[in-house]
């Protein structure tokens, strides 16, 4: 049982997301870079790990990933 969904059972996550910074490297701060590599990285990598039990659970043969 998921605490966000009840009961509901998850068959397929779609992981879609993405920002984008439009700075020189020179303006870059490494605030700025930090929020785009969580928004990248670390977001997919949190809803894979906290709903890969459901997704095994419902049989799913593959996960797509894109980053």
């Amino acid at each position: 049982m998921d605490k966000n969904f009840g009961t509901t059972k998850i068959d397929s996550l779609v992981n879609n997301v993405g920002m984008g910074y439009y700075a020189s490297i020179e303006d870059t701060t490494e605030a700025g870079f930090d929020e785009m590599a969580t928004t990248h990285l670390k977001a997919p990598f949190s809803l894979l790990k906290n709903y890969f039990h459901s997704l095994m659970k419902a049989c799913v043969s593959s996960i797509l990933l894109r980053v």
